[in-house]
């Protein structure tokens, strides 16, 4: 089901976001609002910090794992 392969977003107080994954985080990609790409991660892990240094904004993140790929919906 999609519940298995669901990927969590937290974030915290000082701007950093964190990816939780059930399997290893292939690419990462981070889109601001105009949808231009701003960073590109490849994690190789199921659990994933980034973000500290990217402005305050709306994001767009793609995460793609080995059986699934999703969008999530990021404000810092």
């Amino acid at each position: 089901s999609d519940d298995q392969n669901r990927v969590d977003l937290f974030s915290s107080a000082d701007g950093t976001l964190y990816l939780q994954a059930p399997e290893s985080i292939r690419t990462l990609r981070v889109l601001n609002a105009g949808g231009q790409l701003v960073r590109e991660y490849r994690p190789a892990s199921g659990s994933f910090s980034f973000g500290s240094d990217l402005p305050h904004g709306f994001y767009l993140l793609q995460v793609e794992t080995q059986n699934s790929k999703q969008v999530l919906k990021a404000t810092k």
